[in-house]
């Protein structure tokens, strides 16, 4: 599947060349700019727009891994070309933030090692290219190749920030949305072993945890037992669906049963052995 080349958002991507080219004239014209032709800073400058505008054209799936590289290789590539073209070089490194910006806004969070890797090749391809004499600079050397380190420092230090924070944000909206799909799931359930089900397959999730169970009390039986088990291998769920536990071995059940107030327990501190060996059977360091 194929983007337009005339989506709103690339359309506004091209847009964004004008008023920037309109700088670099001016800037050239002040003797702001490397000693070349404006044509080329220009036709360097609206050639990486138009190619980055083209690369989300052709790779537009944002669930595709392959396609997040090509377009944040692409975009790195465009960007070195056109801030070392200028004679800035890394003074210009924010352009590289830019990139990472919008591969968050695309691809999300785990979008930021991958474009961070880009940028940080792209920058030493590019201060290559100044020590061979083959992109022009207007900070002499050494000192742009100090500028160069100082500006990669920051710009990994930026992309730290970026990814924790979006990290952060998915994670509250991923469980916003589990919480949401859990109720919805509960609200259509009509049995309590449905019920149970879908507790079980929606907590992980929303607690981080890797395995999670619920016990129910068995009138017939006489105590608590694994109705619902999620994270654990085949053997185990076998093992703890045998599991049950009585008031009579279990004096802290007995306690719930006279007062059912929600309880929290650890197992470094569980009170006695029946507790902490139900917690080291199942595996789990809290309950």
């Amino acid at each position: 599947m194929r983007a337009s080349l005339t989506g709103s958002s690339n359309l506004r991507s091209l847009a964004m060349s004008i008023p920037a080219g309109l700088a670099f004239f001016f800037l050239q014209r002040a003797n702001l700019l490397a000693d070349i032709p404006i044509w080329v800073i220009l036709l360097v400058l609206w050639a990486s727009f138009l190619v980055g505008v083209v690369a989300t054209s052709l790779w537009p799936d944002t669930s595709d891994p392959r396609q997040l590289h090509y377009r944040l290789a692409v975009q790195a590539a465009g960007t070195t070309a056109t801030i070392y073209v200028t004679g800035w070089g890394p003074m210009l490194a924010v352009g590289y933030i830019v990139i990472l910006a919008e591969g968050v806004r695309s691809f999300g969070s785990r979008s930021v090692r991958p474009g961070l890797a880009y940028c940080m090749v792209s920058m030493a391809l590019g201060q290559a290219a100044i020590a061979l004499g083959i992109a022009p600079t207007l900070v002499r050397e050494p000192l742009v190749h100090g500028l160069a380190v100082l500006a990669a420092l920051g710009t990994v230090f930026t992309a730290q920030l970026l990814a924790s924070t979006t990290a952060q944000r998915e994670e509250s909206e991923e469980t916003a949305r589990v919480l949401l799909d859990l109720a919805h799931s509960l609200s259509r359930a009509t049995t309590r072993q449905e019920i149970a089900d879908r507790l079980v397959s929606s907590v992980p999730a929303i607690v981080g945890t890797d395995r999670a169970a619920v016990l129910l009390w068995d009138e017939e039986r006489q105590g608590l037992t694994n109705v619902a088990l999620a994270g654990y291998t085949p053997e185990d769920v076998e093992r703890l669906r045998t599991l049950v536990v009585r008031p009579a071995d279990w004096p802290l059940l007995a306690e719930v049963l006279a007062d059912p107030a929600p309880r929290r327990y650890a197992a470094d501190e569980a009170v006695n052995e029946m507790a902490r060996e139900l917690m080291e059977r199942s595996q789990t360091a809290e309950a």
